[in-house]
């Protein structure tokens, strides 16, 4: 069935408050006082509006030094996993050491285990090494769980030189496309399988295309929390928590496919993130 354009247009303007509601009352509510987010959290702000609401945000609540340790630990984080991560991985995928393989398991078996399976033990052991709320113990918490995923990328079989899936050799043509779009991200015909080569017999080479070549579609997002506590008695409260992911409700789309000749191939099948999800929740403390 074929829907009618007044329809179709209708249905897009609902899907259009859906998506921008939410962004447009997060900034009228910051410029209500705190008490009339709760008691009147959809009426538009009184005047006078409270501006001073996000000075007091970035001083008052600190914000200013948790986005400066954000900062901080990201770059350095980054900068020395890299580093880490590159060595290890050019080690383990080009020499032939009797560890090399249980080396390899042993950074892989990293990718296996959930964080939220080792908070609680993560807590005490940085309690005991006396880092708790400090730089240096989210430093080695966000380095051990980003260098088992490093190493892997680099040391898959992906790269290594075998009869199996390798570089592709590059054509000459620029594989940016002006338009990229999920179903065509990169221009496919910059990339070819290595040529001359027949599996099986070789000859043992890497592609010619260069790593990172091709760029994949970023992410940006932006989620948001409240949380209020009603005091009820002496010794009871009320906790109001709301938590929005994703609030502007924007596809961030995965990496495409990256092997030549096959369906996937530069198309890009799956998203890297949950559309928006709202959550709510109420706790008694009695």
């Amino acid at each position: 069935m074929k829907l009618s354009k007044p329809l179709i247009f209708l249905l897009l303007c609902v899907y259009f408050v859906l998506v921008v509601f939410p962004l447009f009352w997060l900034f009228y509510s910051s410029l209500k006082a705190d008490r009339y987010i709760f008691l009147r959290p959809f009426q538009l702000p009184a005047f006078p509006l409270h501006w001073d609401n996000f000075s007091h945000a970035w001083t008052g609540a600190h914000f200013r030094d948790f986005f400066l340790n954000s900062v901080i630990v990201t770059c350095v984080t980054v900068v020395i996993t890299t580093f880490l991560a590159a060595m290890t991985a050019y080690a383990v995928s080009r020499f032939e050491f009797p560890l090399s393989k249980p080396i390899l398991f042993y950074f892989l078996a990293g990718l296996m285990i959930p964080l939220q399976l080792a908070i609680v033990p993560l807590f005490f052991q940085m309690k005991q090494l006396d880092m708790l709320n400090s730089r240096a113990g989210l430093f080695l918490v966000y380095l051990a769980f980003g260098f088992p995923f490093s190493v892997f990328c680099t040391a898959n079989g992906t790269y290594q030189n075998t009869d199996t899936t390798c570089r592709a050799d590059a054509t000459g043509l620029n594989p940016a496309l002006d338009n990229p779009a999920p179903r065509n991200w990169f221009n496919r015909d910059a990339f070819t399988n290595r040529l001359g080569f027949t599996p099986g017999v070789g000859p043992w080479r890497f592609g010619t295309s260069g790593r990172n070549v091709v760029t994949g579609p970023g992410v940006t997002n932006f989620d948001f929390s409240m949380q209020k506590v009603f005091r009820l008695t002496e010794k009871g409260n009320l906790e109001f928590r709301a938590e929005f992911f994703n609030v502007p409700n924007h596809p961030m789309f995965n990496l495409p496919g990256a092997t030549v000749g096959t369906v996937s191939y530069g198309v890009i099948s799956s998203t890297h993130l949950d559309s928006r999800q709202i959550q709510f929740g109420l706790k008694l403390r009695f």
